[in-house]
Formats: structure tokens, sequence, C-alpha cells
């Protein structure tokens, strides 16, 4: 075998062994940071991959090469912070104060349909919205319902936000009245009774589909 040739063989065979070694201490480092994470939030991070979930479906495939990053934001994202683990009520003052996403949808929102100026027919009625932090439905409809109740002058007497988890298991207080499957579960009430509710997203628009369920 030429020299010239022989060279560039034992130099593909160094570079492999270089690659193999230094993934491997790489994913030595992940493991560790990984182990050192409480339990419970290791759980959690874990589900959220796996867990097949209306709302959080994600059709991409992560390649080879960024695998050990992707998992790693994962875990270290939830870590710093509650979006994961956080359920109960929540005002939409601090939703939109304190979660990113939620604000970003909120503030990029534009009514361009009008559709503010037909909420006022559900004036006085009250809404209960089940949703989950982590759930990019609810990242973009939660948002667009405050957004339009503002911009409309909060015709609804009341709007009571409830953060579940990602198995979307509801608090006990309302599991007598509402059910949950999938997130967002928006619901409209008037004088206790349940006039309308949206599951996860609209099929023409907020407004349209709960005044045709309302003043149909």
């Amino acid at each position: 075998m030429p020299l010239y040739f022989t060279l560039i063989y034992y130099l593909k065979i160094n570079l492999k062994s270089r690659y193999r070694h230094l993934r491997a201490i790489k994913l030595k480092k992940l493991a560790q940071k990984i182990t050192n994470l409480p339990l419970r939030l290791l759980v959690l991070s874990l589900s959220t991959v796996m867990t097949f979930s209306a709302c959080a479906n994600n059709s991409s495939t992560p390649s080879d090469s960024d695998e050990s990053q992707t998992a790693e934001g994962i875990v270290l994202a939830n870590y710093a912070n509650d979006s994961m683990t956080r359920t109960g009520q929540i005002s939409s003052e601090e939703l939109i104060k304190r979660y990113q996403k939620f604000e970003k949808s909120f503030n990029s929102y534009r009514d361009l349909d009008g559709e503010a100026e037909h909420l006022n027919k559900l004036k006085g009625m009250e809404i209960v919205a089940f949703f989950g932090l982590w759930c990019h439905d609810s990242q973009r409809e939660i948002p667009r319902l405050l957004k339009l109740n503002k911009l409309a002058g909060s015709p609804f007497a009341s709007i009571k936000l409830v953060a579940v988890s990602t198995e979307k298991e509801l608090p006990p207080e309302y599991q007598s009245k509402f059910e949950l499957n999938f997130t967002p579960t928006i619901y409209v009430l008037q004088d206790g009774q349940i006039l309308a509710k949206i599951v996860e997203k609209p099929k023409v628009s907020l407004v349209k589909d709960l005044l045709s369920q309302i003043l149909h």
C-alpha cells in the first residue's frame, strides 16, 4: 500500500477512536449531572419526553450529534423553573408576567378579525380554564383568551386559570363537575351551569366557537 494511503488509513482510525473517547466523556458528564438531580425532578423530566400527550407531540427526531445536548437541556431547563411541576390556580397577571412563552403569545396576538367586539355577548359569564404551563396549545390559547378579554373591556365576571400536571389530573375540588382529557380545556359557565367548552383548540376561533355553543 502506498505511503500516502497508509497515512490516511491510520489517520481515520485515530480520529474515530478520539471521537468515541470524547463522546464517552460527554455522556459520562451528562450522567453525573442527571444523577445529582432530585429523583422527582428526573422522573418528571423523563415523563415529559415519553408521555404521549395530545399537547406535547413533537414530530421531529433529534440527530445523533445533538441527542445528548437535547437531553441535558431538558433536564436543566426543568430544574431552572417550575413549568413542569406547578399545579393549581394561578392569576392571569402572574401567568403573563412570570412565564415567558405565555407573555410572548399575549403580546404578539392581534385581533385582526374583530373577535373582541363580539365577546361582550358573553358579559357576566365565568371562565374556568384547565391548562398546562408546559403545554404548547395552552401557551397559545390561554394568552389569546386573556388578550381578547382585555381588548373587550373584561366582560367576563371572572376568569379562573387552573394549571395541571402532564398527567392532566384535576384537583379534587373540580372532579365532580368538570372533566379533563386534553389541555387546554376552557369552560364557560353562568350561574354555576356549564354552557360551553373548548378542548385543546377552537375549530374556527375562540369567540365564534363559544358563541355557536351558547347562542345556537
